[in-house]
């Protein structure tokens, strides 16, 4: 497994791949992880793991946006040195790159060299995380790398991509033995004014945070009480400046409306979300970009929690509108505010939505998509 970030880095990817290392893990595969980090070698539960900052998000755009040809020559020079080792050690069956566009094609182009250098059997795939408001410059970057598989985690993410052939959609599936309604609550939550708010996003410029924050006060001054919680996202990969900035925009804002005691801004670790959701009386995810799947939504209505969500690419897949939750038109505050209120009032609508979700997301078990991966690398080291 090749990624740009590892947990306790905050976001998609990150939560997806430790869950899958450790399913297919556990289901005893030999799995050995490449990712961004500084430079460790560490042996966790049973698999290794290689970090190296030239796999860094940040490495990988710096020399993406450079007009250095010799700093981009010795940028892929260090990330072959790094994957020519690892391959040496463990000689895979399968390399399996997590958004290898992202960046630019210098991952891309690395692991093509590497691979077809150690092992010209060893299969390639790719799977295709975000959209391209992620990607270099908002563009979707393709080497044109043979993917044995390209794997997309929605029917928007393939359609918004170029064309490739060997191509299939795999959607994303989370532990349902972790998030579930029954366990412990959070504690952080305690003493905060209810009902309580939940968006658990990174403070990027396209995750509604500012969208959010207006639903917020609108809900404050129709209920007369009520608290938000949002993710500071300080261990978010990239774009730290970008991040503080949507933060010091929310603070301001709350303190001239008159809210700031009820905003409350805190970052969870990984293994503290599913309590984090159990502690909240609702969740929303009013992102005001192009989502490319979303896995907050599935993770909240499998805790038991109503969701209300932007209608935002892969999330109108992962969720059924006005079923199991509420979907509002990207950017609309006031939608926000008014299905926030709805599903406060009214009890019957709120506890059908959250039973419609629980029987939802069993479609998207971790179990059912680690089957369909299995589906996948058999069929290519067979061939």
């Amino acid at each position: 497994m090749i990624a740009h970030a590892w947990t306790p880095v905050i976001g998609g990817v990150e939560t997806h791949l430790s869950d899958l290392v450790a399913e297919l893990n556990r289901r005893r595969h030999e799995v050995t992880c490449l990712v961004g980090g500084p430079v460790s070698q560490i042996r966790i539960a049973g698999f290794m793991t290689y970090q190296s900052p030239a796999l860094e998000v940040e490495a990988l755009e710096r020399v993406s946006l450079s007009s250095d040809l010799v700093a981009k020559l010795a940028h892929e020079l260090a990330i072959r040195k790094i994957l020519d080792f690892v391959l040496e050690a463990h000689r895979p069956d399968i390399v399996h790159m997590h958004n290898a566009d992202l960046g630019g094609p210098y991952l891309a182009n690395a692991i093509l060299a590497s691979t077809r250098a150690r092992t010209a059997s060893c299969a390639l795939i790719n799977t295709v995380h975000d959209s391209a408001s992620e990607m270099q410059d908002g563009q979707l970057v393709v080497p044109t790398i043979p993917w044995c598989r390209q794997l997309y985690v929605s029917n928007f993410i393939r359609d918004a991509s170029p064309s490739t052939t060997n191509s299939e959609v795999l959607p994303l599936g989370i532990q349902l033995s972790r998030y579930s309604p029954a366990g412990p609550v959070h504690p952080s939550f305690d003493g905060l004014e209810r009902p309580i708010v939940f968006h658990p996003a990174r403070p990027l410029p396209w995750k509604g945070l500012d969208v959010g924050l207006e639903a917020f006060i609108s809900i404050r001054s129709k209920l007369g009480h009520g608290s938000l919680v949002v993710c500071e996202g300080r261990a978010t990969p990239r774009r730290a400046d970008i991040s503080e900035e949507v933060l010091k925009k929310l603070s301001l804002r709350a303190k001239v409306a008159g809210v700031a005691n009820y905003v409350h801004f805190q970052d969870f670790q990984y293994e503290e979300m599913a309590s984090a959701y159990r502690a909240v009386d609702l969740v929303w995810y009013p992102t005001s970009g192009n989502e490319a799947f979303g896995l907050v939504p599935l993770e909240a209505m499998a805790c038991g929690r109503p969701v209300i969500a932007s209608a935002s690419g892969g999330m109108l897949e992962t969720m059924v509108p006005n079923v199991t939750g509420l979907i509002v038109a990207r950017g609309d505050a006031g939608a926000l505010a008014d299905a926030a209120i709805k599903l406060i009032i009214d009890v019957d609508l709120r506890e059908q939505i959250i039973f419609e979700g629980l029987r939802h997301v069993e479609r998207f078990s971790l179990a059912t998509y680690c089957d369909q991966l299995e589906s996948v690398y058999r069929s290519l080291v067979t061939q």
